[in-house]
């Protein structure tokens, strides 16, 4: 029998979290399905090099923070012609039948996106009606005023379009029921896989003996430049750890200009670009000081390297898995007001001088996710 073939869907928007977790997830899959990548957002120079993978990038669109609107980043087209480009683009991964179709986040965010997702589930099912349709979703639900009838509304289309849904997270940690109150009522399509670590890189058994750098890391280089500026302001107070600051393929031009400026003087202290290796650069430093998003945490837990998070507080769920993983002394928390030289330098010695905690959590979610995939496949699959 021929190896089943696997559509998996992701657009990102502001950082590049839900990318790289989904990178990460297609990863694991490569090796049991034939899997094609449709990726929404732009180029952020990270693909898979595996012969059962396709990646297809649509005509890329983003979201205004500020009001939520969408626009070209490329400021060529209108919204109106980018989806009728995005449409072109689809058409031809779906002349051919797939066993299985991943939804990245939606029906709990991307609802922009909705019509574009739907199409592409419904054209999916029309070429195999025995395909099966998971949804992907992070440890922490998105959170609204409305919340309630919000739940609503998602309960209707994962009942109405999708088998399963797919919670990457360790639920000892972090449960769904945590921020999704609806939970019991779709307890049947619920598969918990553990968190999502990238394997690529060095694990903790086998990483490099540490030096003295403190590793400051920004993601997407988004958002945060304030935490790589106080810490470049406090680095001459550890002159026996170098500094080497990471900045994003979001980083603004200006952005790179004020960090070298404030690096100016200070030998310790190195501006580089987006790292090829985040994972053995994690591995071989003393310490971390990075925002909070969901796959640099589960890089430093893998890693097990020192850190302070700084978490993006525009929602609630960095604050809240940063907070679960400080209370069991995994991560020290640095916050906007921590950013003063004597609270920062304060913060990072204590961090620094911190024994190592006991970790446990479940850090399987790639593997996981591919077994259960492969198993709702096998099953369903004539």
């Amino acid at each position: 029998m021929s190896r089943p073939r696997l559509l998996f869907y992701c657009q990102h928007l502001l950082g590049i979290g839900h990318i790289s977790r989904s990178l990460a997830l297609c990863r694991a899959l490569a090796d049991r399905f034939d899997v094609t990548y449709l990726q929404g957002g732009p180029d952020i120079g990270r693909t898979l090099d595996h012969p059962a993978f396709d990646h297809v990038f649509l005509p890329p669109l983003l979201m205004r923070e500020h009001d939520s609107t969408l626009y070209d980043p490329a400021g060529a087209h209108s919204v109106e012609t980018l989806w009728q480009m995005r449409q072109d683009a689809v058409a031809p991964v779906l002349d051919e039948p797939y066993d299985a179709v991943v939804i990245e986040l939606f029906p709990f965010g991307r609802n922009k996106f909705k019509r574009e997702i739907l199409g592409i589930i419904d054209a999916a099912r029309q070429k195999n009606p025995a395909v099966q349709v998971f949804c992907s979703n992070r440890d922490i639900m998105v959170q609204k005023n409305d919340q309630a009838a919000r739940e609503e509304k998602i309960l209707r289309v994962l009942e109405s379009h999708f088998d399963y849904l797919l919670v990457h997270t360790d639920p000892a940690l972090i449960p769904m029921e945590a921020t999704f109150a609806a939970t019991p009522r779709i307890a049947d399509k619920i598969r918990y896989t553990g968190y999502v670590a990238d394997g690529v890189g060095p694990a903790a058994a086998s990483a490099p003996a540490r030096g003295p750098c403190i590793l400051v890391s920004l993601g997407g280089g988004a958002v945060g430049d304030e935490l790589a500026l106080a810490a470049i302001a406090v680095a001459d107070a550890f002159p026996e750890h170098p500094m080497t600051v990471l900045t994003g393929p979001y980083t603004t031009d200006a952005g790179r200009k004020a960090f070298q400026e404030a690096a100016a003087g200070k030998p310790g202290v190195t501006i580089k670009g987006f790292s090829e290796d985040f994972r053995a650069d994690l591995a071989a430093a003393r310490l971390s000081i990075s925002l909070a998003g969901y796959n640099t945490l589960m890089d430093l837990l893998a890693t097990r390297t020192p850190a302070l998070v700084y978490p993006y507080m525009a929602n609630i769920e960095q604050n809240m898995r940063a907070t679960a993983l400080q209370d069991l002394g995994l991560v020290g928390i640095v916050t906007k007001d921590m950013l003063a030289p004597d609270r920062l330098i304060a913060a990072i010695r204590a961090r620094l001088d911190a024994p190592p905690a006991a970790q446990t959590i479940d850090l399987s979610g790639a593997e996981s996710t591919a077994a259960i995939i492969e198993q709702a496949v096998a099953t369903a699959r004539p």
